[in-house]
């Protein structure tokens, strides 16, 4: 039977309450008492609750610094407040003249949603782009070898990612680039606010590239206001790697500035728009890559620039938008 777990102090009397909760006819759930002031928030995750409810007289410093702790260490139980607490990161907050129907109600509806599901048969990458395409609100439980981490989502938006003393975007990183990865959903999420500020997309992309040790030398990605962008990492000057070249080279090909001026400013940036209309938020990353490859291969010029459109329309999987993309650009 699942265990929930009452906590309140010694000013708050909860024992007709309790009573009433415990004399239910066919009853779900056990129920234990904790006094907040005698057990530490360790003791409470040691429980191994399925659902806590926490009993408050008065939203202060104390009782927000308890509630954040409690739900930071159990990220995955459905946290129940009953009482005046502005604090929004929590499965559900009720009144303080809550009847026992109506919190019996909450509790099963926690526990329900507390029930673990697996996901298998398909990567961790695929699972979380199903996710955001379902526009699912859930926590999913990472597990790789000897770690957990835990990705917080809200109607298919990633807000939050937990993985030892790490949130955010850098926890999101490591857990996203784990192997042979297994996953837990439960279906709530505690986390309101959003402590990640890119896209799922930018942060598949960039864990995929740290851990593929032969795309070491391909360059960094970046997120800067909305946009994905990719960055070449320094390999050093010609002294440090012991080479001279007295030649003279021809310039280094410059994307940036190509887009900007030139004869091939135009086209490349009417390019641009076709390709991100056939693939998405993504297409200004894949772009730049692309065309710097293209420029290492071949003489930037507009005469090769068909051969440029052959290379982008190998990145878009979708025959109608590779079409599309084509006759936009008036290839066919």
């Amino acid at each position: 039977m699942e265990k929930v777990l009452f906590i309140a102090d010694q000013q708050i009397n909860t024992s007709l309450l309790f009573e009433k909760l415990n004399r239910l006819p066919n009853p779900t759930y056990t129920l234990n008492f904790f006094n907040k002031t005698q057990k530490s928030i360790e003791d409470i995750v040691n429980t191994s609750a399925s659902v806590i409810v926490i009993f408050i007289l008065k939203d202060n410093t104390y009782e927000s610094n308890y509630i954040k702790l409690l739900t930071n260490s159990a990220p995955d139980v459905p946290v129940i407040i009953i009482g005046d607490y502005n604090y929004d990161e929590v499965y559900k907050k009720l009144p303080g003249t809550i009847g026992y129907n109506e919190l019996d109600a909450a509790i099963k509806q926690a526990l329900e949603d507390a029930k673990k599901g697996y996901i298998s048969g398909v990567s961790l990458p695929i699972a979380l782009q199903m996710i955001e395409l379902e526009a699912k609100t859930c926590t999913i439980t990472v597990k790789s070898e000897h770690k957990k981490g835990i990705l917080f989502f809200r109607n298919g938006e990633l807000l939050d990612a937990s993985y030892l003393d790490n949130t955010g975007a850098d926890a999101a990183l490591e857990i996203i680039g784990w192997p042979n990865a297994s996953m837990e959903f439960q279906n709530f999420c505690i986390k309101q606010q959003k402590n990640i500020n890119m896209p799922l997309t930018f942060l598949l992309i960039e864990a995929s590239r740290k851990t593929d040790e032969t795309q070491d030398i391909s360059g960094t990605y970046d997120y800067d206001d909305g946009n994905i962008s990719q960055s070449t990492p320094q390999q050093g000057s010609i002294e440090t790697l012991g080479m001279d070249f007295s030649e003279e080279t021809a310039p280094a090909f410059d994307f940036e500035e190509a887009m900007k001026e030139g004869v091939l400013a135009p086209r490349l940036n009417e390019i641009q728009k076709a390709f991100a209309k056939a693939i998405g938020p993504v297409a200004k990353a894949i772009f730049k890559k692309q065309v710097n490859e293209w420029a290492k291969d071949n003489a930037p010029s507009l005469e090769n620039l068909p051969h440029l459109t052959d290379i982008l329309c190998t990145e878009i999987d979708e025959e109608d938008a590779m079409l599309e993309f084509r006759q936009e650009l008036r290839l066919d």
